[in-house]
């Protein structure tokens, strides 16, 4: 065995800074991290092997300093092959364990590792739809964890792409709610997990997480598109967030978002730290075209004043089905502006004449 490899078996279950940085001087010193011992394990095979065994590191908080993995797998690159190889273990005992530790940057690169090899012309995929990567399965203790711990894992979820609906699962035990009772969690889930979603993002941001830039966009447009102002002004004015540079993968902005849903005051809020009104997205839709799409007449006329062009006819509002007071409201507005530029063209002719 190598000096690197005797190191690590000599650790056993304690990772703190001091191991990290006893590592990193016996890896700058030349230590080759693919040599393999006479049972052909690396080091990184070993560390693997320390972490998925140990009983303390998913309970006693402290133990693993985050950045361990990275050193010992080339920064993510050496795990694809150890994750193949060591597999159900890796999935459901060192993921959680580096996640309740509080190691988000090691534990991303595990997660990274865990994907297939992805079809041609795909980029990305949310490793949550995957088979074996059901959350619910992968931390059957959330429950009895310590309310940091149920923490650090919502907030990893979420920046992980985990969906609103799998999340909801590890923010039940944080509501206060009658478990016995279905029908007192349905009415009450929706506003409290808005809450501590807004929680578990404001601490990933707080936290400075690899992820923080994702993290803090999808925040932002969530309370946009789901009219919770109060997050959307924390993000804005405690966390110094750009809100009009915030856009999701079709180009939607959080103007646009609100308006579509009609949450009128955060609409105004938008328009009040001046975000751009003509930002088109993919389908070539401004916040006031989605606006006007999804009936919100009242969005529509705060828009206008505020400078929006109308950006859609009412002939494109009915040939999608549209109809009712916004539609009225736009055929108003085109014969006003109709008629107002027939006047002045009739004031011109007079002119000239």
């Amino acid at each position: 065995m190598t000096p690197l490899h005797n190191f690590i078996a000599e650790r056993r279950e304690d990772f703190r800074s001091t191991t990290r940085s006893m590592l990193l001087k016996l890896i700058s010193s030349g230590a080759d991290l693919r040599l393999r011992d006479k049972t052909g394990r690396t080091a990184l095979d070993i560390f693997l092997l320390q972490l998925t065994t140990s009983d303390s590191l998913g309970t006693d908080r402290g133990i693993y300093t985050d950045g361990l993995l990275a050193a010992l797998s080339e920064d993510g690159r050496m795990l694809g092959s150890a994750c193949a190889h060591h597999g159900r273990p890796i999935r459901e005992k060192l993921l959680p364990k580096l996640i309740a530790q509080g190691a988000p940057n090691d534990a991303g690169l595990v997660l990274m590792a865990l994907f297939p090899v992805l079809p041609d012309g795909i980029n990305s995929i949310n490793p949550w739809s995957l088979p074996d990567m059901d959350p619910q399965a992968m931390f059957p203790n959330f429950e009895r964890s310590r309310q940091p711990i149920k923490l650090n894992i919502i907030a990893f979820l979420a920046l992980q792409g985990a969906s609103d609906d799998q999340l909801l699962h590890f923010f039940r035990p944080l509501l206060d709610v009658d478990r016995d009772d279905p029908r007192d969690y349905t009415t009450t889930q929706h506003e409290r997990f808005k809450g501590e979603r807004r929680l578990a993002f404001r601490l990933a941001a707080e936290r400075g997480l690899s992820m923080k830039r994702k993290a803090m966009r999808t925040a932002t447009l969530a309370a946009a598109s789901t009219g919770d102002l109060a997050a959307l002004r924390t993000f804005v004015e405690d966390l110094d967030w750009n809100v009009a540079h915030a856009e999701n993968d079709e180009g939607r902005t959080a103007l646009s978002l609100a308006a579509a849903e009609g949450h009128l005051d955060v609409v105004r809020y938008l328009l009040e730290r001046k975000v751009p009104t003509e930002v088109k997205d993919e389908m070539g839709r401004t916040a006031l075209s989605r606006a006007a799409m999804h009936g919100q007449l009242d969005v529509v006329k705060m828009l206008m004043e505020y400078g929006a062009a109308v950006a859609i006819s009412v002939e494109e509002l009915v040939r999608f089905g549209r109809s009712g007071e916004v539609v009225e409201f736009l055929r108003d507005y085109e014969a006003r502006m109709e008629g107002s530029a027939a006047g002045d063209v009739e004031m011109g002719n007079a002119e000239m004449a």
